[in-house]
């Protein structure tokens, strides 16, 4: 499995546009989005607790939510009360019980129990990704699939960079892969890497070769499709 930088490259060489890396990388990411924008997955799914300590007033209002949010699946009270969603209206002044809605950077939660907690799980957007020119500067790097990973560590002794089979806690070594790939890219290479060949040769008006892999990118689309259907919620 390469990594989001070495399929930037590879796509550098596949379309003879070498030094227009940071162009593609751009592309790759949409290639990624465009992947994920079919469906909600499981692969996509957090789930978190916010605590409601501190909070005196109605409703709770949820200001750290993350900006990668794209869809809440499901919210649970920790009196076991399930708040039903509800759209941002003139009507939310007269309405009364259990409910959320998200308006603007926060998440509202009417009828939270203050002092206790909520559970939410929710869809994500994946992170766009950063194209590392060099490869030893790559957070973590693996040479296929059946490599282990390795992950760049600072050694305070030697004053130097070297690859170490681990940071010392799952959580780091999580962290460091989450910089440099993702589970669309893992899973579904062939798709994002047509799709973003694709997307190089329209920003350079290539229409032959535009064509060609229009139809090879909308082969692996359809599989994706097919693949992901019994876990993808199709929007």
């Amino acid at each position: 499995m390469q990594t989001f930088s070495t399929l930037v490259d590879d796509i550098a060489e596949v379309t003879c546009r070498k030094g227009e890396e940071q162009l593609i990388a751009s592309l790759v990411n949409g290639a990624v989005r465009e992947l994920e924008s079919m469906g909600l997955y499981e692969q996509d799914l957090v789930e978190v607790r916010i605590k409601t300590e501190g909070a005196s007033t109605q409703p709770f209002m949820w200001r750290d939510a993350p900006k990668n949010l794209r869809a809440i699946s499901h919210v649970r009270y920790s009196n076991g009360v399930i708040p039903v969603p509800v759209k941002v209206s003139r009507k939310l002044e007269e309405l009364k019980g259990n409910y959320y809605y998200i308006a603007g950077s926060y998440i509202a939660f009417s009828g939270a129990p203050l002092g206790g907690d909520i559970d939410v799980a929710y869809y994500q957007i994946q992170p766009r990704l950063k194209y590392y020119a060099a490869k030893d500067e790559q957070p973590a790097i693996r040479e296929d699939q059946e490599s282990a990973w390795k992950y760049r560590y600072f050694d305070p002794d030697t004053q130097r960079y070297s690859y170490v089979d681990t940071l010392g806690s799952e959580d780091a070594d999580y962290e460091a892969r989450a910089k440099v790939t993702n589970w669309l890219l893992e899973d579904y290479y062939e798709a994002v890497r047509a799709i973003a060949v694709r997307e190089v040769f329209n920003a350079f008006n290539d229409v032959a070769n535009s064509s060609t892999w229009t139809a090879v990118a909308n082969n692996h689309k359809q599989i994706f499709k097919n693949l992901t259907g019994i876990k993808g919620i199709y929007t």
